[in-house]
């Protein structure tokens, strides 16, 4: 079995098959990042191996802390499976660097796999998907009415789309950018919340 099949069935008893925080996001994280790899180079093992770890460590309650403790969880997997520090440590930072909040902590990505992995990232978020899983997450964030929520929502999708790096990424994304600004405003109508 080859690194890349041991990480994935690592993570898989990891984090299950829910379709939202499971492994399967992180299979479509993977499309996304391979299809950002063919167009903007970068090194493939470190990007497919950084994807397919970067949430093992999410539970849904740690969403601040989730990336630094992934980030440690698949340093410690690729130094029990023999790959040399240099190359491990570039896998953490770009698990650690995968989210913008995570940037205050670890800063923003910088080397090429980083900015892909960081924009497959934000295509998943950017997308119904995302939305979702921001939803059922939310419970286990400080929001004690809807309209925290609504507006915590939106600045997770705004800052999302702003923050990413390559402008195909952008195009890629637009349209559901503006699907979720609609919902988002639809929301904000129907329950009445001022913006």
């Amino acid at each position: 079995m080859s690194l890349t099949e041991d990480a994935k069935k690592f993570v898989v008893n990891k984090m299950g098959s829910d379709r939202l925080s499971g492994y399967p996001h992180a299979e479509r994280v993977l499309k996304s990042a391979l299809s950002l790899q063919r167009i903007h180079g970068g090194d493939h093992e470190l990007i497919e191996l950084a994807v397919i770890m970067h949430d093992v460590a999410f539970d849904g309650k740690n969403i601040a802390t989730h990336a630094t403790e992934s980030a440690n969880i698949a340093d410690t997997f690729l130094e029990e499976n023999g790959v040399e520090f240099k190359r491990r440590q570039k896998i953490k930072k770009i698990i650690e660097r995968h989210t913008v909040r995570d940037w205050t902590m670890n800063g923003a990505p910088e080397t090429i796999e980083e900015k892909i992995v960081f924009d497959a990232e934000a295509i998943e978020r950017i997308s119904m998907h995302g939305f979702l899983k921001f939803i059922t997450t939310s419970h286990n964030l400080p929001y004690s009415n809807t309209g925290q929520v609504v507006r915590a929502l939106e600045k997770f999708v705004d800052e999302n789309y702003k923050s990413i790096f390559f402008e195909s990424t952008k195009h890629h994304v637009q349209k559901s950018y503006f699907l979720l600004k609609t919902v988002i405003e639809e929301i904000r109508d129907g329950a009445n919340i001022k913006s």
